[in-house]
This record gives structure tokens, C-alpha cells and sequence, in this order.
């Protein structure tokens, strides 16, 4: 992932982006690229140490429905240290989800940076 895909990740985060323009940098890249940019983000994910909360308002905010593979899986499996969860098939899904996964856990772990600047 470049630096300038990841700041267009953050700024997806901020809410400058909509989850469409992100969807649609990611279907340009070719499938290896895609799973190389999948991975990365559930990295960028980890730092975060998203909870439980964050999956759940992920899932309701994407437009995915909480039977879909994605979801389940990531409900089942959480973000365990090396574990990686991401299901072949459905990239689509899989990048909408994460990117929701991190938006949420992002503006989360912003709003307490806020709270306690410092800490």
C-alpha cells in the first residue's frame, strides 16, 4: 500500500471520503495488489485494537448483511495478534467491511485521544 493510499484511508476515517471512492481505488488494482492491500489494512486495523463494539457498528454501518461471510468470519475470529482472517472470494466485501472496521475503530481511538491528550 503507498503513502498515498494509506492517507486516503485515514481520511476515509475523518469522513472525507466516501466508502465508494474507496471501493472504487480498490477494484483498479489487480487481485494480487487487492490481497496485498487487504492485508495492509487489517495491519492498520490491529493498531487500532479495535473492540467488539467496532465490529458490530461496522457491520451495521456498511451495507453488507450480517450473514455475509466477511462478517460472520470477523465476529467469530475478532483481530487476534496473527491471526488473519480474510476469506477468499468477495474482496469487494472484505475491503468494505475492513474499511468500516477502521473508520469506526479510528474515530473511536481519536475521540479518546481527544479526552486524554497525552496518555
Amino acid at each position: 500500500m503507498s503513502l498515498e493510499e494509506e492517507i486516503t484511508i485515514y481520511q476515509f476515517g475523518h469522513g472525507v471520503y466516501s466508502v465508494s471512492d474507496s471501493l472504487e481505488r480498490f477494484n483498479q488494482l489487480d487481485e494480487h495488489a487487492k490481497k496485498i492491500w487487504l492485508y495492509e489494512l487489517y495491519s492498520l486495523i490491529q493498531l487500532l485494537n479495535p473492540v467488539d463494539a467496532d465490529i458490530e457498528q461496522a457491520i451495521v454501518d456498511s451495507s453488507l448483511n450480517p450473514t455475509d461471510t466477511p462478517c460472520i468470519s470477523l465476529k467469530a475470529r475478532r483481530f487476534r495478534p496473527r491471526l488473519v482472517f480474510l476469506p477468499d472470494g468477495e474482496p469487494e466485501k472484505i475491503a468494505e467491511l475492513l474499511l468500516y472496521v477502521f473508520k469506526v475503530a479510528y474515530q473511536r481511538s481519536y475521540a479518546l485521544e481527544k479526552e486524554n491528550p497525552g496518555e
